[in-house]
């Protein structure tokens, strides 16, 4: 005969003495099932299962990404789409200089004169160097390309280059050629980028009606640099490559005639 108190601990022994890992009850499976803590804590995926996302987005970097990568996008077109005012405004206020000079030979005072033509020099130059500024997106492989901004943007961007160093290494409100020379870059760098602003990026859409003109729907892809399918102009990273080239020469020029004529008197002007 067992006593009662037997019976009692063979009972409470019998879990115990039936499990794989025999553990006190605090330590066993069911503490682990009982604490919220610990049941509902992280944990790791098996080994057959850790590498199967690793290249799948969450939810939310994926709209993010999204966002970030399209208002990116909006803002660059949206620079190249006021451009062209700007190289208006630039070649309004350069081609005025007749005009504000017969202005100022008007004015019977001359502070008001000198003060007239400090502004006008202040916002023609400022207005170039912006525009010079706003320009260099176009040398980013990453936006001329990926974007399809228009095909010739760099090259004019290294003439607006070559102009602002022909003012700053010339008088061109004195000098007659140097105004000139500046004048012939200010034209072909605008032309070089109005034009396929306006028929390449523009009108890209218009591709239907381009055809129905006389099969001319080939000019906005032509214009270019790519199509936004995935499609690059054959012309797109040679043009790309001779402008970064340019205008790494052109500041290694510009660099190094500072450098020689560092320490040198400067030149007096002729009264």
């Amino acid at each position: 005969m067992h006593s009662p108190n037997a019976k009692a601990k063979r009972h409470s022994t019998a879990g115990f003495e039936n499990h794989l890992n025999a553990e006190f009850r605090p330590q066993g499976d069911l503490g682990l099932q009982l604490d919220p803590l610990i049941f509902y804590d992280t944990q790791l995926p098996s080994l057959g299962q850790r590498r199967q996302g690793q290249y799948r987005f969450h939810p939310r970097k994926g709209l993010a990404d999204a966002l970030t990568s399209g208002a990116s996008g909006w803002l660059v077109l949206s620079v190249a789409a006021v451009l062209p005012i700007l190289w208006a405004f630039t070649l309004v206020l350069h081609f005025a200089r007749p005009y504000v000079l017969r202005f100022l030979g008007s004015l019977t005072l001359r502070f008001g004169g000198d003060v007239w033509w400090l502004g006008y020099v202040l916002f023609r130059d400022g207005l170039m160097i912006l525009t010079f500024a706003l320009s260099m997106i176009f040398l980013m492989p990453n936006l001329y390309i990926g974007l399809g901004l228009p095909i010739t943007a760099p090259i004019a961007t290294v003439i607006l280059a070559w102009a602002l160093v022909v003012k700053l290494t010339r008088d061109s409100d004195d000098d007659a050629s140097a105004f000139r020379l500046v004048s012939v870059l200010l034209v072909i760098a605008s032309v070089l980028y109005i034009v396929p602003q306006i028929y390449g990026l523009e009108a890209q859409d218009q591709v239907d009606a381009l055809n129905a003109i006389g099969n001319l729907g080939w000019i906005p892809g032509a214009l270019s640099a790519s199509d936004g399918a995935g499609a690059v102009n054959d012309l797109a990273w040679p043009i790309l490559n001779i402008s970064l080239v340019l205008i790494t020469l052109t500041a290694v020029g510009l660099f190094v005639r500072f450098l020689v004529r560092l320490g040198q008197p400067e030149e007096e002007p002729e009264l």
